[in-house]
């Protein structure tokens, strides 16, 4: 009786749980790690994506403090020469 759950054992690890685990192994190697890595590389991309933006949105103050500068600049030479 026990040589029998013995082999069925046996069996259904050799039959059921190695090619499951194999199944399983071979599924995340080939479609969650890639998956993950894409996942990373655009959340890395959208980072500095965002930093660019920052960095854009400080130049364009700094450039409209400068117009509003030769502006007034402008203005005051106006006034000047009335």
């Amino acid at each position: 009786m026990l040589g029998i759950i013995a082999t069925a054992i046996a069996l259904i690890r050799r039959f059921v749980v190695r090619p499951l685990t194999k199944f399983i192994s071979d599924t995340v190697k080939d479609y969650i790690e890639p998956l993950t890595k894409a996942i990373t590389d655009n959340t890395n991309s959208l980072n500095l994506a965002k930093v660019e933006h920052k960095q854009l949105g400080k130049r364009l103050d700094v450039v409209e403090g400068t117009v509003r500068d030769h502006g007034e600049r402008i203005k005051n030479v106006e006034e000047r020469l009335k």
